[in-house]
């Protein structure tokens, strides 16, 4: 390995430290990578938001650079910005004083990484300059790294952006428009089919129990031409979700209603624009129930997450909390002075995506209003790293929000946008188009609206303008459908941080007793665990169905001086480090870029007894990535664990047909390369044995993780980790922090048996 000289920086990769540049005796190999953090100038530079893939830094107009020395060759260059609807890519990037300019893919992209050509470099000192396209003038313009590879094989950017092309695509594909309905009939049974489906990946199918509401009204603040009832009620027993309800006074009773969704505003319902929406419906003669969300302001102790908890019991948060609604609706109807035969729902973001998905599957809403939330998921899943209750298991496989947008028909739906959101607002028209034949079939066409305003990500004044006007027309039968002129209600607002607007005098729910989300999925994930069957039939073909594995293909391989790209998914290509020259086949599937992994104590080892191929899954060779990408993967109901196996399961299928090995074993080290490891010997008997160290003893223990990659949907309801163990063999299987009992059952130990490295080795030897 060739050493390299920096004159003004030592590189590192993103958060860990890392410099790869390596060489064979046939051919230089290079990858060069630079963190903003480490450019001189850089300093001077605003620090952003980092959304877990490294430091983002918007320029002040000066230059940030450094210089690297090189082996030289031909080079592929890349670089990593940051973009949005209005943020400026425009940076002037150099090399050697050879200007490069960011295409207008940056645009598409958002925090990842864009070509920027290739070039030829002499050998020696390089020097890598950064600024503005006005230098002197600060700006907007955001960026994060720059990278330089020299051969595909040592290439992980063009893998990654392989791979987000490839997730983008399928995306596209699964959520391409389907053929409308023909009839009232066809329209009603596919509504049936979607709202059942929609249901299940909500972790909604069937219903909780409705147990007792056990409602309270702590306080009252009295307004003029309305009033602020503090309440709560329980939408699980103990689970405590504390609401705003604003009543308008000097009106008939019952009333008709609105329940406010929350989103991710800083100060839940206590925020401005929830405040805002309330006051006005409520000036115009509605009730409106502004719940907190599960993981916000009040509802915000231990516990209680918008993570990842609820996949592997079958669950999404954004199921979870469309049940608090629907419970909210519960108590609603308990209440003599409100008329929930004339029901709305609506909020904005986070909150727009609890209105889109409790108005589709919860019939008692006659007028859907979400705003700034629907956004097609190629667009939204590998661009930004969102919150947890954006990701419902494979909803691009039921056709995406377009497709789903037609379960509110025939009911009133007005769908609200802004110009320069972060989504693609003109894209939702299309979405919305989708819908059209359904509300056509059923004679109400004129029910579903789509608005576009002005402006950033928000629920403005104009939004709720025309959700009065549209609510005034569907659930009153009034007004000619026009925005309602709204008077300065600013005034109105109480302090965010005012606790007259506290529903609980201390300012969060109680902790004593309090079922949370966490706590409420890893009850129900260890209850579908202890229902699970000693043995579970058809394990194998059962799994790969949950997984949605395709079949693989007949393998496609660039062999280079060190090892070999193997052709996975279409347009996909994984990296395959060989080390070693021993009769048999170790695969050891890596976490990070190959090159790290063959540094471990553990591989070194192997690769004394035995011909080791180091594999490096789609996404694993920039590790900071993978934070965006592992979501993709879930909304297509292809959860990466399955993808990863089934990398795993082309290479072995290569070493077995092409390279003609009689004994392939494999090996891996965490959670999620652990879990591949099991399941491909699962799939694929020519694996003689597998080598695992910490992995998880049961799906249950993934329940408050807060890494997706493990998480299969719904796993809990097929098998757990000692079924997989056991359908493979007992004599395959090593676990070297569990140990089965007599029982067949899996025993996770405190800690591992053995130190890793000895591990491996003696499972070897």
């Amino acid at each position: 390995m060739k050493k390299m000289n920096y004159q003004n920086t030592v590189v590192k990769l993103m958060t860990i430290t890392a410099l790869l540049l390596f060489s064979t005796a046939t051919a230089l190999s290079e990858m060069v990578l630079i963190p903003a953090n480490q450019m001189s100038g850089i300093e001077s530079w605003k620090e952003g938001q980092s959304w877990g893939a490294g430091n983002f830094f918007s320029s002040d107009g000066s230059a940030a650079s450094t210089n690297i020395d090189l082996e030289g060759g031909e080079y592929t260059l890349y670089a990593r910005i940051f973009t949005s609807p209005v943020t400026d890519a425009d940076l002037r990037i150099y090399v050697n004083d050879a200007c490069l300019i960011p295409p207008m893919q940056a645009k598409v992209h958002k925090l990842g990484w864009v070509s920027l050509g290739t070039a030829r470099l002499p050998a020696g000192q390089t020097t890598i300059r950064v600024e503005p396209s006005v230098p002197g003038v600060a700006g907007d313009q955001n960026f994060a790294a720059i990278a330089l590879c020299s051969t595909p094989f040592d290439d992980p950017v063009g893998r990654i952006m392989a791979f987000t092309e490839w997730l983008r695509h399928e995306l596209i594909r699964l959520e391409a428009p389907k053929p409308a309905p023909r009839t009232l009939a066809e329209a009603q049974a596919q509504q049936e089919f979607l709202r059942r489906e929609l249901l299940n990946a909500l972790g909604l199918d069937p219903l909780p129990p409705r147990t007792p509401l056990n409602p309270s009204v702590t306080g009252r603040i009295e307004r003029e031409g309305y009033s602020i009832e503090k309440v709560s009620f329980e939408s699980r027993p103990n689970h405590v979700v504390p609401a705003l309800l604003y009543l308008p006074q000097n009106v008939e009773k019952p009333v008709p209603a609105i329940v406010s969704a929350i989103g991710h505003w800083s100060y839940g319902k206590s925020s401005n624009a929830p405040q805002l929406r309330g006051i006005a419906l409520a000036k115009q003669g509605y009730a409106v129930l502004a719940l907190e969300a599960c993981y916000a302001w009040e509802r915000g102790i231990p516990g209680n997450s918008e993570g990842f908890e609820p996949f592997v019991a079958g669950g999404a948060i954004a199921g979870h909390m469309v049940w608090d609604i629907m419970r909210g609706v519960d108590y609603l109807e308990t209440r003599p002075d409100i008329d929930t035969t004339r029901l709305g729902i609506t909020g904005a973001s986070g909150g727009g995506l609890q209105t889109f998905y409790a108005g589709a599957v919860d019939t008692r809403f006659k007028a859907v209003m979400p705003a700034v939330a629907l956004w097609s998921m190629p667009e939204l899943a590998i661009n930004f790293y969102y919150s947890g209750d954006n990701w419902v298991p494979g909803i691009s496989r039921m056709g995406g929000m377009g497709t789903l947008i037609a379960l509110t028909a025939p009911r009133a739906m007005l769908v609200m946008n802004m110009d320069s959101d972060y989504s693609t607002s003109y894209a939702c028209e299309v979405m919305v188009n989708a819908a059209r034949p359904y509300y056509r079939l059923y004679g109400a066409e004129n029910r579903i609206l789509h608005t576009i305003e002005k402006g950033p990500h928000n629920y403005t004044r104009r939004m709720r303008e025309n959700t009065c006007a549209f609510v005034d027309r569907w659930l009153k039968e009034i007004g000619d459908g026009l925005p309602v002129p709204e008077a300065e209600l600013e005034k109105e607002l109480l302090d965010q941080e005012d606790p007259a607007l506290f529903v609980f005098e201390n300012g969060k729910i109680p902790t004593e007793n309090a079922a949370t989300v966490q706590s409420i999925w890893t009850e129900q994930a260890r209850t579908l665990r202890d229902a699970l069957p000693a043995h579970v039939s058809e394990l194998p073909e059962r799994l790969k169905q949950l997984l949605n594995m395709p079949a693989l293909p007949v393998p496609t391989v660039i062999e280079t001086g060190r090892g070999f790209l193997v052709a996975t998914d279409p347009g996909l290509q994984i990296a395959v480090l060989r080390l070693g020259n021993g009769s048999r086949a170790v695969v050891w599937l890596g976490e990070s870029d190959c090159n790290t992994e063959a540094e471990r104590p553990e591989v070194q080892a192997l690769a004394e007894h035995a011909t080791v191929f180091v594999v490096e899954p789609r996404g694993a060779g920039m590790p900071n990535e993978m934070h965006i990408l592992r979501h993709a993967p879930i909304v297509m109901g292809r959860p990466l664990s399955g993808m990863w196996t089934y990398d795993l399961l082309c290479v072995v299928d290569y070493l077995a047909t092409s390279q003609q090995y009689s004994h392939i074993l494999v090996a891996g080290k965490g959670m999620e390369t652990g879990l591949a490891c099991l399941m491909a010997a699962l799939f694929d008997q020519r694996i003689t044995s597998a080598a695992i160290d910490g992995l998880f003893s049961s799906f249950a223990q993934l329940v408050g993780h807060s890494n997706p990659a493990p998480q299969i949907h719904g796993i809990l309801k097929l098998a757990d980790i000692r079924h997989l163990a056991q359908e493979s063999g007992r004599d395959r299987i090593f676990l070297n922090n569990m140990r089965f009992d007599q029982s067949t059952k899996i025993i996770g130990l405190e800690s591992s048996s053995d130190r890793s490295k000895d591990f491996f080795t003696n499972w070897l030897q």
